[in-house]
């Protein structure tokens, strides 16, 4: 990055607001110098975006399109797609993701944001249309992004920056939201969720009573209206839907959340949902995480304006201004609906679609060298004319293709080159594509003179005639214009008609917010009156109870009696608000009246009992028996000294202090009665986990042996050697015994052959069996079978020399290529003219090429090279 200041734009793009910041970096020192949270409802959203954007800038947009999905690969399914052509190939295969076939894709790897390879990756989906929605959008805010990124993707990365245990995110969308699990070794796990825009709107709409679903989600972006009260039971509505769906992120337990997708001015919900939660809020410290990015701020007031849910947003522009580029920048690709076609011409010179509507162009050298002639005269230009169109088509281009399994229409279309077109064609082709070009006439005025004389009486009759049809037209005018006035009333009618309807739906609308807020209001002084009505019901009964207190007060205020519990000994008896005691206990000496008396041993149920003191007497409780509330668990293993840890199951979010550890055998005598999860963990083992009920006053036995599995490797030819990680294991056939189960990978090897790994599970107490085929280094491979097809690099030409050739001729080269790139066994496969084709075959022994890979391995193949010589003039 040059020292010379640069500015560059960002937005993201949230379903209810635009993030928009402006950035001046030169060097390596990015300063921020405005940012602002705009809600896409605001009325001068095009004035505040104008007033951060700065016309002309490069604009990085990190798009967070309405319907989109999130997937975490397993490890097979990242083993299985590898790269980002094999997140390309698992989108087309799970079109279930998006609700139908997949537009684009954004993918990192999950741990730490690089380019996704075969460990597990994160995959964000979205269809072409809710693409083609948000960029929509966009443009009418007169936002036209130079670079689409995932917005999803930047705020995993940030999360997984700056946090120290696992924090969940709650990804809030209108139509689409997710949970996320995120620590600081990157994406843990990732579920959808059920709570959008309408599960928020019917909490809200339920706890204050609302009529209209649409007045609930008004009321939910209100930044007047003050849902203290409100706020914790839409909230528990809210936590009760959500907790089931939180099951899927077992992975590890949370101990921070953060609500992203409102705007900041809603950070209420984020706060109560969670307190419902019963986790604590996400508060990074962003001024020390700014400064950890590389950002700097033009002013303190924009460093403290900073708000939790801009995480992803100032990690997109940290990321965005930093030489080299930062982790987690997944760009918005649109995944291949089909795959490549399996021949020469379209792999090694790929084929590019022409643009719809516009022509093609010739080969201008190939042209020009074509008509090089002196300029014929009149007579000759038909000739000449032909002539010239004729010798543009020879051309010394080259266009091979291959056999290939494709269907004959596809692959003529492929492999057949497009006849070069002579300058005069051209012309004559853009002409034609030309229309032509329309002409109006203009109506010619002419001039009609009539000469007034006085009739004479001989013309009589024909002046009757005359006044006959004067008269006819004159009650035709009078006619047509009643028929023009009529058409000139239906056309008011209608207007008026339309008028009417158009002011009648304006003021329903009208009438529609009006009753809106005129419940509202109603819901307001309903919700005032009744809180009024209950203060001074609670002021009455308050005072009624001081009067009767008092009362009783001034007759009993000399009264004592004794109250005494005797067993079990040892227990903790509590007699209203006294101090507790240990039984045997007396209470002497203490007012009359009832008393709540609790009888407490530790690991037992307490007893609770309503006893009354009279007046000058002995009250006791009498014999108690309370009952115990443990039970026991015993644990073994084989071998012994296994880990294991006893947590209650049911529970999401488990205290540490409610987990149990150690080592086996171990016996737990003093477990609560219900559901336990018991785990068995041993190092290079899976781990095991079993439920079990324990019940008071009852033990419980639970135990698991460890068995190991066995391997057998064979190969083809045998004698190849296996390695794994490094280590040499032996010779094929080989038989791997006493091995841990879980996944493994071989490197099989022998010379002259490719080295080739195989793998797979190993099950306790079972046979895995592992066979493979190495194939030979000198093969030659089917030119469909590779990854990428031989691409030329030196092509020499035929050596015609001065050679008249009065006809077209078409040869075809067999050649391999081998894993250097150099030509062998080279024939000639088709020919129609033999001393040409020795030419040909002359050319093609000096062609150099770029190999053919599989799996990233060079290898030989097969192709097939026609030369098309045209004739000359």
């Amino acid at each position: 990055m040059s020292n010379t200041p640069n500015t560059t734009c960002f937005v993201e793009q949230n379903d209810f607001s635009l993030l928009v910041a402006r950035v001046t970096s030169a060097g390596r020192s990015p300063r921020v110098d405005a940012c602002q949270e705009i809600t896409l409802s605001s009325p001068n959203i095009l004035a505040a975006g104008a007033s951060v954007l700065t016309a002309g800038a490069t604009i990085v947009c990190g798009l967070r399109p309405k319907i989109r999905r999130l997937h975490l690969a397993t490890s097979a399914e990242a083993s299985a797609h590898s790269g980002i052509a094999g997140t390309h190939a698992f989108a087309r295969a799970q079109p279930a993701l998006v609700g139908h076939a997949p537009g684009w894709s954004a993918a990192t790897r999950a741990r730490d944001g690089a380019a996704p390879n075969n460990t597990p990756w994160f995959l964000a989906l979205t269809a072409n249309e809710s693409r083609t929605q948000a960029l929509a959008q966009l443009e009418a805010l007169r936002i036209k992004p130079t670079r689409i990124v995932s917005a999803t993707h930047h705020l995993v990365g940030a999360i997984a920056s700056s946090a120290h245990a696992p924090t969940l995110v709650l990804e809030f969308g209108e139509l689409s939201s997710h949970l996320l699990l995120i620590s600081s070794e990157g994406l843990l796990a990732v579920a959808p969720t059920s709570l959008n825009l309408d599960r928020v709107a019917e909490a809200v709409q339920a706890e204050l009573g609302m009529k209209f679903r649409g007045s609930a989600v008004k009321l939910l972006f209100s930044p007047d209206y003050d849902f203290t009260e409100a706020g914790p039971k839409i909230a528990a509505r809210l936590a009760a839907a959500l907790k089931p769906e939180l099951a899927a992120l077992r992975s590890a337990t949370p101990t921070a959340f953060l609500l992203t997708g409102l705007p900041a001015t809603q950070n209420w919900l984020a706060a109560q949902l969670s307190a419902a939660l019963g986790i604590a809020p996400f508060a990074p410290k962003l001024k020390s995480w700014g400064t950890t990015g590389g950002l700097t701020f033009a002013n303190p007031e924009l460093e403290a304006a900073l708000s939790p849910v801009w995480m992803g947003f100032l990690h997109l522009i940290a990321a965005a201004t930093r030489e080299p580029a930062g982790a987690w920048q997944s760009e918005w690709i649109e995944v291949e609906a089909t795959a490549t076609s399996a021949t020469v011409p379209s792999a090694v010179v790929p084929i590019k679609k022409p643009a719809p509507l516009a022509p093609a162009e010739p080969d201008l050298p190939a042209v020009k060298s074509a008509v090089k002639f002196a300029t014929p005269t009149p007579a000759e230009k038909p000739a000449a004319v032909e002539s010239a169109a004729k010798s543009a088509t020879r051309t010394s281009s080259v266009h091979y293709t291959a056999k290939s399994t494709a269907a004959p229409n596809s692959a003529k279309k492929h492999s057949e080159p497009a006849p070069a077109k002579s300058v005069v064609a051209v012309a004559m082709s853009k002409a034609a594509a030309t229309p032509p070009r329309k002409f109006e006439p203009t109506p010619a005025v002419t001039s009609v003179s009539v000469s007034m004389a006085k009739p004479s009486f001989s013309k009589r009759p024909a002046a009757l005639t005359g006044a006959a049809v004067a008269l006819l037209l004159a009650v035709g005018g009078f006619f047509y214009a009643q028929a023009q006035r009529q058409d000139a009333v239906r056309v008011a009618v209608e207007k008026t008609r339309a008028e009417a309807l158009l002011q009648a739906e304006s003021e329903r609308a009208r009438l529609a917010e009006q009753t809106a807020r005129a419940e509202l209001a109603a819901r307001k002084k309903f919700e005032t009156e009744a809180a009024l009505k209950i203060a001074a019901a609670e002021a009455a009964r308050q005072l009624a109870e001081n009067e009767t207190r008092a009362q009783v007060a001034a007759r009993v205020a000399n009264a004592r009696g004794t109250l005494v519990v005797r067993e079990p000994v040892g227990s903790i008896v509590t007699v209203g608000s006294l101090p507790p005691r240990t039984a045997p206990a007396t209470f002497d000496d203490i007012k009359i009246g009832r008393y709540s008396v609790t009888v407490a041993l530790p690991l037992h149920a307490p007893a609770n009992l309503e006893l009354e003191v009279r007046e000058n007497a002995t009250t006791e409780t009498g014999p108690l028996k309370l009952e115990r509330l443990v039970g026991t668990l015993a644990l073994s293993s084989e071998p012994a000294g296994v880990s294991y840890s006893v947590r209650p199951s049911g529970n999401f979010f488990t205290a540490p202090g409610a987990i149990r550890s150690g080592h086996t055998p171990a016996t737990l005598s003093d477990l609560s009665p219900g559901e336990y999860v018991i785990s068995f963990s041993r190092e290079g083992w899976p781990v095991h986990d079993e439920t079990v009920h324990i019940g008071r006053d009852t033990t419980v036995n639970s135990s698991w042996a460890f068995r190991t599995g066995v391997v057998k490797v064979d190969s083809t030819p045998a004698g190849a050697t296996v390695t794994r990680k490094g280590a040499t294991l032996g010779i094929t056939p080989l038989t791997l015994s006493e091995q841990n189960p879980g996944e493994v990978v071989y490197e099989l090897s022998f010379p002259g052959y490719d080295s080739e790994q195989i793998g797979g599970r190993i099950e306790p107490g079972q046979v895995l069996s592992l066979t493979q085929t190495l194939a030979d280094e000198n093969r030659i491979s089917r030119l469909t079978d590779t990854d990428e097809r031989p691409i030329p690099i030196v092509t020499p030409q035929p050596e015609i020399g001065s050679r008249r050739l009065e006809q077209a001729s078409h040869i075809d080269i067999q050649l391999v290529v081998d894993r250097y790139g150099n030509t062998r066994d080279l024939s000639i496969a088709k020919s129609d003219n033999p001393e040409i084709a020795k030419l040909c075959l002359a050319a093609a022994t000096k062609w150099k090429f770029k190999p053919a890979t599989i799996k990233g391995k060079p290898v030989n193949v097969r192709v097939a090279v026609p030369f098309n010589i045209l004739p000359s003039q």
